[in-house]
Order: structure tokens, then sequence, then C-alpha cells
């Protein structure tokens, strides 16, 4: 949910076609992690506990203890279920945009949006300790040569009014969570 909120706003400041695209997308990214649970609920919860230990993202993780990634098992998922190649994308290369054959900039919205939650503690429960240049990863890179309004993007405001966001959209699912329970 946070993904889905983040890339629609992210999707609009840069002028990104489809907002309501990146949306969607940012719903469905994480999908293949439903299938990890599913197939290796106890495998699952050994990533969980090892990623959060050691601050690391899940994908990493993933890749040590499971051999794929929930991309990767998420791509399956998707094809399986003949989503749209768009989507299938997104959900496939999330982490790595850079190998996306199409619908490069969709992906890279998600990324990078991926990116901005995780950071900013909408990610799966713990923080990852890295130190991330925006401007360096290869989300922002296919974004700055598909979004022209990139290019003269205010990174500093948007951080700004991203926390503020991040906590709505914090609220927002904290409010939703404690429904289903």
């Amino acid at each position: 949910m946070g993904c889905a909120l983040v890339g629609r706003q992210f999707a609009r400041k840069i002028g990104f076609s489809d907002p309501g695209k990146a949306y969607l997308a940012g719903l469905l990214h994480d999908i293949g992690i439903i299938a990890h649970l599913w197939v290796a609920p106890r495998e699952f919860a050994a990533i969980m506990k090892a990623a959060s230990e050691r601050h690391v993202p899940l994908h990493e993780a993933e890749l040590e203890v499971l051999g794929i990634t929930h991309s990767e098992s998420g791509r399956i998922v998707a094809q399986r279920w003949h989503f749209p190649a768009d989507l299938t994308e997104v959900i496939g290369a999330h982490h790595t945009p850079e190998s996306a054959p199409s619908h490069r900039a969709l992906v890279a919205v998600i990324a990078v949006s991926d990116l901005l939650c995780r950071m900013s503690g909408l990610g799966y429960g713990y923080t990852e300790n890295r130190e991330i240049d925006f401007l360096e990863q290869p989300g922002f890179g296919i974004l700055a040569a598909e979004c022209p309004q990139l290019r003269d993007f205010d990174w500093a405001r948007f951080t700004f009014e991203l926390e503020a966001y991040v906590d709505e959209v914090q609220k927002l699912v904290s409010l939703l969570y404690r429904g289903t329970q």
C-alpha cells in the first residue's frame, strides 16, 4: 500500500504519464512475497529474521536462503495469471530496473518509490542500514532519460514533502491493518 501511494505521488511530481498505473504497480510489485509465504513459510520466516537482524534488503536475504527473490517468483505468478506485460515487468524488475526490457519508466517509478519507502520506514518492519544516493540509482537514471520534468526535479523539496506524506501513509496503513485483525 505504501509503495502504491508513494509511487502515485512520485509519478505525479515527475510528470509520469499514468500515475494510476503507478499506483496499481505499487500495489502489486511485491506479490512474490505472497508466493514465498505460501510455498515456503518456514524458510520465509528465516529470511525475515535474517534480513531484520542484519538490516539488509529482503531480496538479498531471499537469494541467500531460497536462491530466488520475490521479484523472480512474482514474475512467474504474474505470467501464470496473465497480468499485462507492464505490470509483469514491474513485479519482476523492481529491484533491478536496468534489467527491464520494456516499460522501463514504470518499472523505474516503482523501483525508486520502493526504495523511498524502505528508506523512510515503510518497508518490511525493519530498517535497512544503507546509504543511498538516489541520483546514482539505476531507476533514477532511467527516469532522467524518460521523464523530462525530472531534470528540474527538486529532490530536497520532494524529500521534505515525502516525510509528511509517509506519516499519513503510515497512519492509513496502520488503520487498515488494525481493521483486519
